[in-house]
């Protein structure tokens, strides 16, 4: 007899898509894709409301960065909802126990370089920084290191982004903010919420047991 120890998932689903939003950004056909438009890869930068003031001009060109934000300005979190069960006597283990309707606020900062006082100019390259990052938000991919510590990327489903994105500006206007475009993309990412894993125990042989009952007279 032996017991097996069950560990459930543990990543958080905003880091772990901040990382999958990183591994499509850094997939070479996508690189090529934006190389023959002329639209700059940006830097995907760390996660934190504290990290959007400190890195609005990261990157050389002053700008062309993504952050993942938790929540929005309005303090708003998300929303607990029930998941689809399987009927009763089914399941995974762990069990799915909640569905964590997650907001998150992207923030994406963009610069045209070339044209720096050409509003027009900036629009562009705001309008395809947005663009280009609905489309790595939808692919969903996730990456992982093989033995040899390479970055593998596997596709792990789309669905994740509920439809509905609201697209805004900061009505208050950044001190640090001092070229370049910033729009926030609010959306729902859905995660789930699991129970508490089981320990299994295994090579063990039931034992049943018949006991015949004689009804009483």
């Amino acid at each position: 007899m032996s017991l097996v120890r069950v560990q459930g998932p543990q990543r958080s689903g905003l880091l772990a898509l901040v990382e999958g939003l990183r591994a499509w950004f850094a997939l070479p056909f996508v690189a090529a894709k934006c190389a023959e438009e002329r639209v700059r890869i940006p830097v995907i930068g760390r996660t934190g409301w504290r990290q959007r003031e400190q890195q609005l001009n990261t990157s050389p060109e002053g700008g062309n960065r993504v952050l993942l934000l938790p929540g929005n300005a309005s303090g708003a979190l998300g929303t607990l909802a029930m998941p689809e069960r399987p009927g009763v006597g089914y399941g995974g283990n762990p069990r799915l126990l909640w569905t964590n309707l997650r907001v998150v606020t992207a923030s994406v900062w963009s610069y045209d370089p070339d044209n720096p006082d050409d509003e027009e100019a900036q629009i562009e390259a705001s309008d395809q920084l947005v663009e280009l990052t609905l489309q790595g938000l939808d692919k969903s991919f996730r990456a992982t290191l093989d033995d040899a510590g390479e970055t593998v990327v596997e596709v792990a489903g789309t669905g994740a982004i509920l439809p509905g994105a609201t697209l805004r500006r900061d009505t208050k206007v950044s001190v640090n903010a001092v070229m370049g475009l910033e729009v926030l993309i609010e959306f729902v990412h859905v995660e789930p919420l699991y129970d508490m894993p089981n320990d299994l125990i295994t090579e063990v042989l039931p034992v049943i047991e018949k006991v015949l009952r004689v009804p009483s007279p």
